[in-house]
């Protein structure tokens, strides 16, 4: 069932081959995963870990899989399904590199900022 034109499917992150450096960092991947309130659980198939969400994203999410991202080593491209007007200027640049906008223009290309329309 779609959810804000998004098909459940993409409601849902994938890390694969993720290194634990110790029991302890597994232990701390999964209490993690567990602890943050817009998962809804997670299925391990092969190297994948397929990681279920709730609901889109907001900015405390983002935030939290960023970090999440981010220690663990997993694809943070894959979060570009999420970027928005609203949180492309915050978003890293890994993320929200040059996507078109939500409403279908480009974003400015900063080479050309001294350009006239």
């Amino acid at each position: 069932m779609p959810i804000f034109g998004m098909a459940e499917h993409n409601l849902q992150i994938v890390a694969t081959s993720v290194r634990y450096y110790s029991q302890l960092d597994e232990r701390a991947f999964f209490e993690w995963l567990d602890r943050m309130p817009f998962v809804s659980g997670y299925n391990g198939v092969a190297r994948d870990l397929f990681i279920a969400l709730t609901r889109i994203p907001t900015y405390e999410d983002l935030w939290e899989i960023i970090g999440f991202c981010r220690r663990y080593g997993v694809d943070m491209k894959q979060l570009e399904k999420f970027v928005t007007d609203e949180n492309r200027r915050w978003l890293p640049a890994e993320i929200a590199r040059s996507l078109p906008t939500t409403n279908g223009s480009q974003p400015p290309n900063p080479a050309n900022r001294n350009a006239k329309p």
